[in-house]
This record gives structure tokens, sequence and C-alpha cells, in this order.
């Protein structure tokens, strides 16, 4: 037990050294817009370990984050400490951001859990930046639907809900699934939107998919070199673009221009504020 402690304190110490050092970056996002994708581009730079929901995926303590708006609580590092040395020091084939500090490299994580502690992420690794990326709502709100999002999904358990008292908290028993997605889209989004302003430019890049999906040259080039890192070589990019990596190919759910009225009503509510802040137009 003695032993244990020593070596509980010793990572800890460690740990509280290696932030510091540490050159991250997370992407935020709703998921479902292309996540997968990015970290394959951006895993193409050799100066760059990029890594797609590794594990541990903090399911639980992320919601956690979420329901007790982390945000307002001026302390709130013991996640990050946890998180920290659980990618310094999982199982061997996990060690994912070590890997990255002893090469020297930039480490980098997309998952879409990663929005609700990017506040406490930015504090506690001062040489962390983050990218946002983000798809249409039509087109997530459609493959969350697909996907069972809030009707069986097996995440269900830790997909966000509307805080205590707030209205959606009220009314959330009394919505469906395709309320529940479009609220989540638009919470998630508008979570990122002002956690970003909080935030210097130099440590931001916002990434609409589409422009990801469309391999602009420009567009490309400008991400890697934000992250400091030469572009890999256009083929190479034309090669990880031209997959659909992780693309819903199950489930069944119409088109937008086959909604119902009332799901048309619905969606251009719901989804409003963070649509006209990101620019979207109604798809009908």
């Amino acid at each position: 037990m003695f032993m244990e402690r020593i070596t509980s304190y010793g990572r800890y110490r460690a740990a509280d050294l290696f932030r510091r050092r540490l050159r991250c970056i997370f992407v935020l996002s709703t998921g479902r817009c292309g996540t997968k994708t990015l970290a394959h581009l951006l895993d193409l730079a050799p100066d760059i370990a990029a890594h797609h929901e590794p594990k541990p995926r903090f399911l639980k303590k992320t919601h956690q984050a979420y329901m007790q708006d982390r945000r307002a609580d001026r302390y709130a590092d013991s996640f990050t400490k946890r998180y920290l040395e659980a990618r310094l020091y999982s199982h061997a084939d996990e060690q994912h951001m070590r890997q990255a500090l002893r090469r020297g490299i930039l480490y980098a994580e997309c998952s879409n859990r990663l929005t609700y502690v990017a506040g406490d992420l930015a504090r506690f690794l001062p040489r962390s930046r983050f990218i946002f990326l983000h798809r249409d709502p039509a087109g997530t709100v459609r493959s969350g639907m697909r996907r069972a999002y809030y009707a069986g999904h097996v995440w269900d358990h830790a997909r966000i809900t509307p805080r205590p008292g707030t209205a959606g908290a009220q009314q959330w028993l009394r919505w469906d699934a395709f309320q529940r997605t479009c609220w989540y889209w638009n919470e998630v989004n508008m979570l990122a939107l002002a956690f970003l302003k909080t935030l210097p430019p130099e440590r931001i890049f916002t990434l609409p998919s589409a422009d990801l999906f469309a391999a602009r040259p420009e567009t490309i080039d400008g991400l890697f070199r934000w992250c400091g890192v030469k572009p890999p070589d256009a083929s190479r990019v034309n090669d990880v673009l031209s997959q659909s990596l992780n693309a819903q190919e199950t489930g069944d759910f119409p088109k937008p221009d086959a909604w119902t009225p009332e799901q048309r009503a619905v969606f251009l509510e719901f989804t409003e504020p963070a649509r006209a802040a990101l620019g979207y137009a109604a798809p009908f």
C-alpha cells in the first residue's frame, strides 16, 4: 500500500510537470461530422499523433461536467488531472499522449465529449489549442436519428440532457427523439461557441465539415499550418478524404425534403440559435 501511494504521488507530480510541456489539439464537435476522418487526416503529418475517441472515453465524467456546468468552477481541475494521468499511464498500447510527449510531437484528440470539458482542458493545459468542427444541422440530425440518438443507442445513458431548472428540462419527457436530437445539435454547438469566445484567436481553428470534405487546398494547408506542421502530400490527403470513415450505413430516417411540416417546424425552432451563429441556412 505504501509503495502504491508513492507511485500514485509520483505519477501525479509527473503529470503536473508534463501538462506544462504538452502541445495538444482538441477537436470540439457534436459528432457525426467527420471527426474520425479529421483524426486520420491530422495523423498523416509526422509531427502529429492524432487519435479518434481514445480509451478511456470518460463518458460518465464528461456527462457530469456538463450537467454541473463546470465552466463556473474556478478550480475544476480534478477531471483534467485524472484525464492526463489516464492518457499518460494507461495500458502500454493506450499511452498515446505519453508517446507523443516522448517524441516531441503534437498530440491531437477527436471526440464528441471534449466540448463539455474544454474549459478545464484549456486552463490545465496552457499549450492546448482547439479545432471547432461543425456540420450542417440537417445532416447531423438525420445521421443522429439513423444512429438512434435518444432512442436506444448504447451511449444514450451518457448523452447530455437539459440541465435541471432549464426550460428544456421541464419539457424533456414530452419531446421525441427528433426534438431531442435537434436540441443536442444546437446545445453542443452553442457551448463550443461560448467557450471559444474565452480564447485568443491563435488557439482556435474553425472548420466546417463541408470545407473539410471538399478537400480545398487552402483549407487543408491552412489547417496544417495552423498546427505548425508541413501539410502532407495532396495525394495522401485525397486518399483519406475519399473514404467514408465512420459513415452511418444502417438505420432509416428520411432526408430533410421528406420531413413532415411538424418536423420542419421543430427543426427550425430548436436549431435557430446555432444555425444563425454558424451561418447555416434552412435546408427547405
